[in-house]
């Protein structure tokens, strides 16, 4: 959950921010979610955000974390190119292949 705040905090600049299971517990600010938590592959779980400025409220958010799906490939054919190099990336934020 840290890097959700991270990023929060990077769009709501000088705020502070807490995550919550649901919107009402946003509202009321009860049991704040301290700790990461560890989903499954395919779980999806809505977490809600709180956002203050200056000790008032400022934004209540939502966003669905995880999900993600494996891809089912079937009879792939690969094809490279023999006299080039190929560069193979995943880019930013990715530090391994499936």
């Amino acid at each position: 959950m840290d890097i959700l705040i991270s990023l929060l905090e990077n769009d709501f600049l000088g705020s502070d921010v807490s995550l919550y299971f649901s919107e009402s517990d946003a509202l009321l600010e009860n049991n704040s979610i301290s700790n990461n938590i560890e989903l499954q592959k395919t779980d999806a779980v809505v977490i809600y955000f709180r956002i203050e400025s200056f000790s008032s409220c400022s934004f209540i958010g939502s966003m669905e974390v995880g999900g993600a799906t494996l891809p089912v490939l079937d009879n792939q054919i690969v094809t490279y190119c023999t006299n080039n190099t190929n560069f193979l990336d995943a880019g930013d934020g990715f530090c391994s292949y499936l």
